[in-house]
């Protein structure tokens, strides 16, 4: 497998900056999720590794051989990377085997080497049996194993992910999330994985890079995404949190300051270059809870959400801020309530 690295690429489409000035990092046999909005540029990227398109500056390499620059663009074809699509781009009048097979017939494949690649990779995403079917005849989550296979018996150097669980019901993409882990422990792949949804990017990816209007704001694992989000956007874009203004008081540049939120002192994290004056606080629902004293506020809307409710209360020194909180037993809308904080993390400045 291979070792992904993008050092400083820009894709331009006429006046218009898809991808802007990215660097990343995909070590051997990692799993990476690239993860933001529509339109941040992530589709763009997949593109240009695979291939498909060439970079308006910067270079690509795999494995320290260099794949894209605005002077060296190598074809898709002699790249050696699968791409698995949010369609799953099966020939339907194909059986599972022939559309599984279809990169070795073409490569020039055939005999018992054909045969024996082929039962591999069905074997490796469970679907020993099935060969002889067409994908009409197969649920949505066997045909994107189907594309898994597909993919594996190329036995690329390096495997793209396309969003490939979003035409899936949510019971459905709990499952394949699962096929998708086992997929890449048994396979050791080094693989990217393309999606809009922070949910499965936080539960698939070793690390995740975070996109914003082509730029890339912060690459890091799941638990240090939630928990010191970079940017704004990050700590709103990743979990359910909010982020509303304060103003640092006091920092002891160890990991923790004061902090006054609507009248409020107090003690945060923060990382260790944060300095005192005016803030931005991302707060999880996890750290709020109602009580006799705390942020003054009033109940906005009440949601239930199976044996919890999500509380939005509004804040009534921060007017337009909101907070959310997850209560077993619920105010009332229009209710004035008071939130105790339990801890938040201070966006560096």
């Amino acid at each position: 497998m291979a070792e992904l690295a993008l050092d400083r690429v820009t894709k331009r489409f006429g006046d218009v900056t898809a991808v802007d000035d990215v660097t990343l990092d995909v070590r051997n046999g990692e799993l990476v999720a690239l993860l933001g909005p529509s339109g941040c540029g992530k589709t763009t990227i997949l593109r240009l590794i695979a291939g498909f398109e060439s970079v308006s500056a910067g270079e690509i390499s795999f494995d320290g051989e260099l794949m894209s620059a605005v002077s060296r663009h190598v074809p898709p074809e002699r790249r050696r990377v699968g791409i698995v699509f949010q369609s799953y781009a099966l020939w339907p009048h194909m059986s599972v085997d022939a559309n599984v097979g279809y990169p070795l017939r073409v490569a020039g494949t055939g005999g018992s080497q054909y045969r024996g690649k082929v039962d591999a990779a069905l074997e490796t995403v469970g679907l020993t049996g099935l060969g002889s079917r067409r994908p009409a005849d197969l649920s949505g989550g066997q045909r994107q194993r189907v594309a898994l296979a597909r993919c594996l018996v190329m036995e690329p150097s390096l495997v793209l992910l396309d969003e490939p669980l979003a035409n899936l019901d949510v019971h459905l993409r709990a499952a394949m999330e699962e096929e998708f882990v086992d997929f890449h422990d048994k396979t050791g792949a080094t693989m990217l994985y393309i999606t809009h949804d922070q949910a499965e990017a936080m539960a698939l990816a070793d690390r995740v890079a975070v996109m914003d209007q082509g730029r890339l704001v912060q690459v890091a694992e799941p638990r240090t995404l939630y928990e010191e989000p970079a940017t704004a956007m990050v700590a709103d874009f990743i979990g359910r949190g909010v982020v509303i203004p304060g103003f640092v008081t006091r920092a002891d540049g160890r990991g923790a300051c004061e902090v006054e939120i609507c009248g409020e002192r107090l003690e945060l994290r923060c990382a260790r270059r944060q300095s005192p004056g005016p803030a931005r606080v991302s707060l999880r629902p996890e750290f709020l809870s109602l009580a006799r004293s705390g942020v003054e506020g009033r109940v906005r809307r009440v949601v239930y959400r199976g044996g919890v409710h999500d509380v939005e209360v509004e804040l009534s020194r921060a007017p337009g801020h909101a907070l959310v909180l997850n209560c077993a037993e619920a105010p009332s809308p229009g209710a004035a309530v008071h939130v105790r904080v339990g801890g938040g993390w201070v966006i560096p400045d």
